[in-house]
């Protein structure tokens, strides 16, 4: 079974339970990659909030108190995301660091086909 560190407020594990968690709907797996690289491959049920459009996140309608999974290609920007979402008021935001640690637990990907 993979582990993912939590980032900020604990310093516990996160199991690969969140896969449960994010495909039943309870979390919101929040993707801050670049549109283009959603598109090319992300994981099933993330939405998609590039990075440099975070301070849009407020305009969506994502409750405070949700758990939040947040990944990148290589966790620099999931890192950066969490810290910005704790301080914007977000109170369970956790980093799972990249795809690739998604896809190594066991998550579903899918593609976005461009014509």
């Amino acid at each position: 079974m993979w582990f993912f560190r939590r980032k900020k407020g604990s310093d516990g594990l996160v199991t690969a339970k969140i896969l449960h968690d994010v495909a039943s709907g309870n979390t919101l797996l929040l993707d801050v990659r670049t549109l283009d690289e959603y598109e090319r491959e992300h994981a099933k049920n993330s939405v998609n909030v590039p990075f440099l459009m975070l301070h849009k996140l407020k305009n969506r309608n994502f409750h405070k108190n949700k758990m939040i999974y947040v990944y990148c290609a290589a966790g620099g920007r999931s890192n950066r995301a969490v810290e910005i979402l704790h301080n914007a008021g977000y109170k369970n935001v956790f980093d799972i660091k990249s795809l690739e640690f998604w896809k190594m637990a066991g998550g579903e990907v899918e593609t976005i086909l461009k014509r």
